[in-house]
């Protein structure tokens, strides 16, 4: 009953917005003025302090000056409905197009914001209810970390979510979501168990393993291509007290580090509890490689076992490791974002190799020449290893290799005309590690959404197989193609 009330409230709406572009002039906004009738006071127009705010809060320098003609930030999933059904006859009409943004943290010009379009902000649809037995907790899809933090923290629960306070849940969890913890739970995508979602014609629709499954696996990975999620339902997992933090080292010490990073690699050395970001940076303030290793430890127990070879108290810079809980971890990490800058990352993927990881650093030391000259520049370099793998998305990961390694290459600058230059050094960088790891043969095609530029083929590295179901559902659901020409920003299933 609940779906025919909404499919008869969508034909109703799109009868109005018929017959509101049937007398409107040819000049004249429409999708923005239609919005903006039927959502009064949720729509915000160009240089209003509404307006200002979304497009100010989004976290790199490239979204921040993408202006929409509009921006509209619905409350419920019955008005993001309302929403896609303007936005299917604007698009049919006029070819009017829109963004969809969750927390803002998509970095490429138009990923998640549009120029002369309407962008969608989800940010007030952040509601976080947790269930009676606690087994579960429902999180709006522009909730942000933090806020999913603060009401688990005190329940000693937690979800498979982002590391960063201030990361939105829809985008993270559409595009995998490397979560935290999530070292044997898997992918924050994998502890979906039920998704809100308005789909191209307007219906609210509740999917699941047993409801709607093609486009539960769809959901897993598939980014906007299907609709607009308001909602998530997500497993929770037992946790107390965890240790946590960051460490730095001189680049000194990074053949030890690497070495270390290699051995907390191996398969007999694997520990369900621990996760480690291993990262190198070279800025133009210190003209030197430095490391830095994020640890955490899903147990409140300090300097575990599995961390012993890379610790060294005599050679440390800084060490902010300590017994915590998710919010506090999640607020010191984004404390070391820098918002507003011309930001850019690229990311591969290879099986783990003792022999691969000096090598890749020594490409990367190679590449700072190549960015030296840039002011203030940032350049950064990360392995990460993924959760294992379960095969139950779509990203296509075998499960026979288990877990395996996240690239990333980060570069910030302020001065957007040095973009084309540091994009042109950043894929040179990629393509050398990829060489090295295909001959190697231990590289793999995946590339994590989330860590991705918009020049790398992500969708196409989840392989034939996922991408022909992808597109499937797309087919069955989006018949149209609403949501791959009506919504061009991210990546895209077809061309």
């Amino acid at each position: 009953m609940a779906s025919v009330v909404v499919y008869v409230a969508g034909a109703v709406g799109l009868w109005a917005a018929a017959r509101f572009y049937n007398n409107q002039p040819a000049t004249s906004p429409t999708a923005c003025n239609l919005l903006g009738s039927q959502l009064q006071g949720l729509v915000s127009l160009t240089h209003s302090p509404g307006y200002n705010e979304s497009i100010g809060s989004s976290f790199s320098y490239q979204e921040q000056n993408v202006y929409p003609a509009c921006v509209v930030r619905p409350t419920s999933a019955r008005d993001v409905s309302i929403i896609v059904e303007i936005m299917a006859l604007a698009h049919r009409e006029r070819g009017e197009q829109f963004a969809i943004r969750s927390g803002g943290h998509a970095l490429f010009a138009g990923a998640a914001n549009i120029k002369d379009g309407v962008t969608v902000d989800l940010r007030s649809i952040s509601t976080v209810e947790v269930s009676s037995d606690r087994a579960t907790v429902q999180i709006g899809a522009g909730a942000r970390w933090l806020q999913v933090y603060q009401v688990l923290d005190p329940l000693n629960i937690t979800v498979t979510g982002g590391r960063d306070a201030a990361i939105g849940a829809g985008g993270f969890l559409t595009g995998g979501g490397i979560g935290v913890p999530s070292v044997t739970a898997g992918w924050g995508c994998d502890d979906v168990l039920e998704y809100e979602i308005v789909v191209a014609s307007g219906e609210i629709l509740r999917v699941s393993a047993d409801i709607y499954p093609d486009l539960f696996l769809a959901l897993k990975g598939g980014s906007n291509n299907f609709g607009v999620v308001t909602q998530f339902t997500m497993r929770t997992h037992p946790i107390g007290k965890l240790w946590a933090g960051f460490t730095a080292y001189p680049g000194a010490d990074a053949p030890r580090l690497l070495a270390a990073y290699s051995d907390f690699m191996k398969p007999g050395n694997f520990n369900p509890h621990a996760g480690l970001i291993e990262s190198y940076g070279w800025t133009s303030k210190h003209a030197a490689v430095h490391a830095t290793l994020i640890m955490l430890y899903s147990q409140p127990h300090p300097y575990p076992a599995v961390y012993q070879n890379l610790i060294d108290n005599s050679t440390v810079l800084y060490n902010t490791l300590r017994v915590t809980n998710m919010s506090d971890f999640a607020i010191e990490e984004d404390t070391y974002q820098i918002p507003g800058f011309s930001t850019m990352y690229y990311t591969t993927t290879f099986a783990h190799d003792p022999a691969v990881y000096s090598a890749i650093f020594d490409l990367y030391n190679k590449s700072v020449t190549s960015i030296s000259g840039v002011k203030n520049m940032n350049w950064y370099i990360s392995f990460q290893p993924t959760p294992s793998l379960h095969a139950r998305n779509s990203l296509g990961l075998d499960p026979a290799d288990k877990r395996l390694v996240i690239f990333l290459l980060v570069a910030f600058f302020p001065d957007p005309s040095d973009a084309e230059l540091v994009h042109g050094a950043a894929m040179s960088l990629i393509e050398a590690i990829e060489g090295l790891t295909k001959d190697a043969g231990v590289y793999r095609p995946f590339k994590y959404m989330n860590y991705a530029d918009v020049a790398q083929d992500v969708i196409g590295g989840y392989g034939a197989q996922s991408v022909a179901a992808l597109q499937r559902a797309s087919r069955k659901y989006d018949p149209k193609g609403l949501f791959q020409t009506g919504v061009p920003g991210g990546f895209k299933l077809f061309g």
